[in-house]
């Protein structure tokens, strides 16, 4: 038997099942919370066990203050409603990470899904998207020190806020609707779109999309449809990084079409051929700092390869997931994953091996913004005429 598999005794789901019964326990107090801190360890649920008695149990989780940080114990009640939400997003990514990893419909781990304890935490976690899926600053009046510290980009970028992308999630769908799901790679994807900020948090997210929806028709959906609060910034103001498949509008910068844009195309042949593509050549740059899908996918094994769960569910499992990506960023100053991808400059955007490859619909192409055009033109002789890396 491996120690602390699924039928140990001492392991933490049976072991917390012993906490929740003990005389006097509050599920959420700071009791409970302490108790689950103290019991994260196998030779503390031992010593725990080994007790037997219920009223020993209990003295053990509010006595032993090894390993225990006293400022959570002492805290006041925000500073506990903090811990559970973070405690539920760590519950929740080591279900997905781990129960979930091969499941089977008629296994243990398909049951333990089915229980209230764990969609209660997948709600929790939607509810937690709602508050923290959403632009920091929502008037965009400060400058991101991303820009400002980088005279790669500033003052030339100064008024971008982020990047908009698209990604496709792996889904299982009935098979008579497999066909609209079906994407370029033969295999049956949600198409997902996001806004990302320089910090490499979502501020939007538009899942469920079948896999042969065209980016654009999501994209202008997107910013029509009042419900969907998307986070428009100040017109003529601030702007979003567009790829190639959409026309430059207000609120939206893309590159020029018909020149080199992908940074690939720019490491076969170093040289600039014209202005554009030393534009281009920035802007791709500028979107690959934002390697939001690559950190969200590697966190989240789940997301490459979908069990079998009701649609619905797919879905917000996506939106669970970018919710605790936001929640593992704004509040971890030393993730590994989210430290490599932001201080690496050579990692390409995953999604360069496919977007901009559908051409712009033509009900769009005469869209495009003579203000953004200007915009674009002006950025293109600034970074020509003074930047020391063309």
């Amino acid at each position: 038997m491996l120690v602390g598999s699924l039928d140990t005794p001492h392991n933490i789901k049976n072991v917390m099942a012993v906490v929740r019964n003990l005389p006097g326990m509050v599920v959420g107090s700071a009791l409970w919370w302490k108790a689950s801190s103290l019991l994260t360890k196998q030779s503390m649920r031992e010593m725990f066990l080994a007790q037997e008695d219920p009223e020993l149990q209990l003295q053990c989780s509010s006595n032993n203050n090894d390993n225990v940080d006293d400022k959570v114990l002492t805290s006041e009640d925000d500073d506990i409603f903090d811990l559970a939400v973070c405690a539920t997003g760590i519950a929740v990514e080591y279900y997905l990470k781990y129960f979930l990893k091969t499941p089977c419909r008629t296994s243990s781990h398909t049951e333990l899904y089915k229980s209230n304890l764990v969609w209660n935490q997948l709600e929790a976690c939607l509810k937690l998207a709602m508050t923290i899926i959403k632009p920091k600053d929502p008037s965009f009046s400060n400058v991101h020190p991303k820009l400002r510290n980088d005279d790669r980009y500033w003052p030339y970028f100064k008024d971008c806020i982020g990047a908009i992308d698209y990604t496709h999630v792996p889904c299982i769908v009935p098979s008579q609707e497999q066909i609209k799901y079906i994407g370029r790679k033969g295999v049956t994807f949600q198409n997902i779109m996001a806004v990302c900020d320089w910090d490499m948090c979502f501020t939007f997210v538009w899942p469920r999309w079948e896999g042969t929806a065209h980016d654009y028709r999501i994209f202008d959906q997107a910013i029509r449809r009042q419900d969907l609060n998307f986070p428009h910034p100040p017109p003529l103001d601030k702007y979003y990084l567009v790829d190639s498949g959409y026309p430059t509008t207000t609120e939206f910068l893309g590159p020029y079409k018909g020149d080199r844009y992908h940074l690939p195309d720019f490491r076969r042949a170093t040289d600039f051929r014209n202005p554009n593509e030393v534009f281009n050549y920035y802007h791709s740059s500028l979107r690959c700092t934002i390697e939001k899908f690559r950190v969200w996918k590697n966190k989240f094994q789940i997301l490459r390869s979908m069990p079998p769960f009701k649609f619905d569910t797919q879905v917000h499992l996506v939106t669970a997931t970018m919710a605790i990506h936001n929640l593992i960023r704004q509040h971890s100053s030393i993730d590994v994953d989210f430290i490599h991808y932001a201080n690496n400059d050579e990692i390409v955007l995953e999604m360069e091996k496919g977007d901009g490859s559908y051409n712009t619909p033509l009900y769009m192409q005469s869209r495009s913004s003579t203000f953004m055009e200007s915009t674009r033109n002006r950025i293109r002789d600034e970074i020509v005429e003074n930047s020391p890396y063309v």
